[in-house]
């Protein structure tokens, strides 16, 4: 019986492990890690676009719990804004490109976590 039991415990953590991963391969909290430590000065911890760097900038830097708007851009558009910078993706030239420092897997993590803002069904705000 202990067999069982110990197959059965690892089973688990393998599913407990696995629960941050969505079906995009994106990982909510290395995204929230990452987002932390590079986005949320400008854009805000809560994703509110009022960072402590915010008041500095004109334009503001993205909200992203204004869901009717977030849900105008697709993930390829955000993507590319992140990865390339503002400029490249035609929206702010606050907005520097990360590509020397973050993965794409990265981008693709922290894009998951912004989108993560306005929730499952995306209609705060």
């Amino acid at each position: 019986m202990k067999p069982c039991l110990h197959a059965l415990a690892a089973f688990s953590l393998v599913l407990l492990a696995q629960t941050a991963l969505a079906a995009d391969g994106s990982d909510l909290r290395a995204g929230r890690q990452t987002y932390a430590t590079f986005c949320a000065n400008c854009h805000g911890i809560k994703g509110d676009g009022e960072g402590p760097s915010a008041k500095w900038l004109s334009p503001l830097p993205r909200d992203f719990t204004a869901c009717k708007l977030m849900r105008m851009y697709s993930d390829g558009d955000l993507f590319k804004s992140i990865k390339d910078g503002g400029p490249a993706a035609l929206v702010s030239f606050n907005m520097p490109p990360w590509k020397a420092i973050l993965s794409d897997q990265q981008i693709t993590d922290v894009l998951a976590y912004e989108r993560s803002f306005c929730g499952a069904t995306g209609l705060s705000k």
